[in-house]
């Protein structure tokens, strides 16, 4: 029971208290350049957009305070860079992969674009760009917005549920590595091998049954965000699932580990303590990897729930799988050395 419900039920608890309304849109501007361009651009941006001008130093407080929901960051010389075609790119930023913030995104992504075009047409004519400019502006372009929860492609919550999923994953690691802990504790490992049954076999089968339990959990949550939450995934939700078995299978090899490393139930919820939530802290499962130091997102790839996050939103904003093959490899190759140092330290102890 516990380690079937319990990690199903810490998920949706989180996912519950997460899913708030989405506060009203505010843009966060940092304009380094100050030009008549950057003028244009935030004039444009301020038809649908509450525009608050922003010091560098106060964007990560105005995000974690949900005074902004987005952040563009313009760079000193990015005019003349974009009138000499060189294609300069914008900073932008963002706490919480909103549905708001991504239709921020769209709308400065075709901006950008169009001016990128014109200045190349304008091949470095100051007075062509602006004029060219001009002619976009006052063009006849309905810009419609539409809610993409209304369109039930809620591509943000989709990035959030499954960090929220692969930590309830790793939990569910932790109860069955307790199993396995209460069998070298007991002495049933030990007699088991006094019988006609071989190591392997205990591995393997051991194995196989916390992976069957996971990829039933992840039926039901998937079944639960599409039927319950009414989150669509649009056409990745087979791809989606077939990553986190992938993962499921770190997820019970990363409980092999800890249950070859821990002698008693203690060592295991220390180890457990000090692995599990700062892994997923660090990783991106909470908030978004951008707002922490460099120093974190490096430390970051080193761990596997990085490499789930990096194929998830590859998958999600229609990539697909195949475009995720190297996350993929690398979580496969988590899988194994998480298996391999708990297989070792069992031998070793034998």
């Amino acid at each position: 029971f516990s380690i079937f419900f319990v990690p199903l039920f810490l998920f949706v608890l989180i996912f519950i208290i997460g899913d708030g309304d989405e506060p009203a849109l505010h843009v966060g501007i940092t304009d380094h350049d100050q030009t008549r361009f950057t003028e244009i651009f935030t004039a444009a941006l301020e038809e649908n957009n509450t525009v608050i001008f922003l010091a560098e130093e106060e964007v990560r407080e105005a995000l974690l305070n949900n005074e902004i929901a987005y952040a563009v960051n313009i760079p000193a010389g990015f005019t003349q860079e974009l009138i000499s075609n060189k294609k300069p790119s914008l900073e932008g930023m963002h706490l919480k992969a909103s549905d708001a913030a991504y239709t921020t995104i769209f709308f400065i992504e075709n901006f950008m674009n169009a001016a990128e075009n014109i200045a190349r047409v304008a091949e470095g004519n100051k007075e062509q760009f602006y004029k060219g400019l001009a002619v976009y502006i006052d063009g006849n372009f309905t810009l419609e917005y539409k809610s993409l929860a209304e369109q039930g492609l809620a591509k943000g919550w989709t990035v959030v549920s499954v960090g929220l999923l692969s930590f309830s994953m790793l939990f569910f690691s932790t109860s069955t590595a307790g199993l396995l802990v209460d069998d070298k504790k007991n002495k049933t490992f030990y007699r088991l091998l006094a019988a006609p049954l071989s190591r392997q076999q205990y591995m393997s089968q051991n194995i196989v049954s916390f992976l069957l339990i996971s990829l039933l959990q992840l039926a039901i949550v998937f079944a639960i965000l599409k039927f319950v939450f009414s989150l669509d995934f649009g056409g990745a939700l087979g791809e989606l699932f077939l990553l986190l078995a992938i993962f499921s299978l770190v997820s019970v090899s990363f409980g092999v580990a800890l249950a070859g490393f821990a002698k008693n139930h203690n060592q295991l919820s220390t180890m457990s303590t000090l692995l599990v939530t700062p892994m997923a802290m660090l990783s991106g499962a909470f908030w978004p990897r951008e707002i922490m130091p460099e120093l974190m997102q490096s430390i970051g790839n080193f761990l596997p729930i990085s490499w789930l996050m990096y194929a998830a939103e590859k998958i999600i904003m229609g990539e697909g799988i195949v475009a995720a093959y190297k996350e993929v490899i690398i979580l496969l190759l988590f899988a194994l050395v998480f298996f391999l140092a708990g297989s070792y330290k069992k031998v070793e102890e034998n």
